[in-house]
């Protein structure tokens, strides 16, 4: 885990622990706890959100990176411009604007907890996903919901690679950085 994903990741789990007495060991089921987490922070000064909302988006990623097989994408020292890819599908997370949309309950313009799959892919997700069991809004806006549904993703991907007769590739930081740079530059321009 890089060095900044790391500090943020130490302060959340201090921060927790010093709340309800919980030790974050890095693994799903703990992700209950930090979703009671963030609905606590709804309420508190936008400073003080802003910081533990980065550690509590950090957590998550690094969660969801070790369980789904993955590396982090840091661009820039926006920690809202991070991302999370994984190795055996194009698809990269927005695991801070994941963490702000649960907190607040909702979609939500300060947020942005949208995944992203190969424009190739992107409308047979969206048709595979039309599909699939319904997922209530209350676990939708949990971090296990995230994780799950990116799971359901991920392995379709993979599936549909591997049913197409070919071995699933193994995406690098630099595929998703040149990807997510532009995706920056096109929002600014």
């Amino acid at each position: 885990m890089p060095g900044p994903v790391g500090d943020l990741v130490d302060a959340l789990v201090d921060a927790v622990d010093e709340a309800y007495n919980f030790e974050l060991d890095m693994t799903p089921e703990t992700l209950p706890v930090l979703d009671q987490y963030l609905r606590d922070l709804a309420d508190t000064p936008l400073a003080v959100r802003q910081h533990k909302l980065a550690a509590a988006g950090a957590y998550f990623g690094e969660v969801l990176r070790r369980a789904l097989v993955g590396r982090w994408v840091l661009v820039g020292n926006d920690v809202a411009a991070w991302r999370v890819g994984l190795s055996r599908c194009f698809l990269h997370v927005n695991p801070m604007g994941m963490a702000g949309e649960v907190m607040v309950g909702t979609e939500s313009d300060l947020y942005d907890g949208s995944f992203t799959v190969a424009d190739r892919a992107h409308d047979e997700v969206s048709e595979m996903l039309s599909h699939a069991v319904p997922m209530p809004e209350n676990l939708y806006y949990s971090l296990s919901g995230r994780l799950e549904t990116v799971q359901l993703v991920a392995d379709w991907l993979i599936a549909r690679t591997l049913q197409d007769g070919e071995e699933p590739p193994n995406y690098s930081g630099d595929d998703y950085r040149a990807v997510i740079e532009a995706e920056a530059a096109g929002e600014q321009g």
